[in-house]
């Protein structure tokens, strides 16, 4: 996965203009603006805030909301993002996580664990087997 072109404008844009830019470090899909006179503003790829649209994005995303709400010092359970294999192709070698990952995090973590997908509200499950 090449890094974003979005995002690589804005971090210098946002140099010129005197402001500063917080990309989330994995993919750098998403970050935050921070402007001198204090005024922060969400975006996720090219939806760049307008009528709030980046926070609501990024908000429809679990493993990009943890990372902010951490972010602003905020208490979060431990959690990681784990992808089927069809995503896995777009995504770099480096960062891949499948099924096979997923279970060694729960065992790091230790069970029970949840399972959410990552940008739904339904179907939580709860995963107890110590496979």
């Amino acid at each position: 996965m090449r890094e974003p072109f979005v995002s690589k404008i804005l971090v210098e844009v946002a140099k010129e203009m005197g402001a500063s830019v917080n990309l989330e470090p994995e993919f750098c899909f998403v970050g935050e603006i921070k402007f001198p006179n204090g005024r922060r503003h969400l975006f996720r790829n090219s939806n760049l805030n307008i009528n709030r649209s980046g926070s609501v994005e990024i908000a429809k995303d679990k493993g990009y909301t943890h990372y902010f709400l951490r972010e602003a010092g905020i208490s979060t359970p431990n959690s990681q993002t784990f992808f089927s294999d069809c995503l896995q192709k777009n995504i770099h070698p480096n960062k891949r996580r499948g099924i096979e990952n997923a279970v060694l995090f729960a065992r790091e973590i230790g069970y029970p664990v949840f399972i959410k997908p990552n940008n739904r509200a339904s179907l939580t499950a709860r995963w107890d087997s110590k496979v």
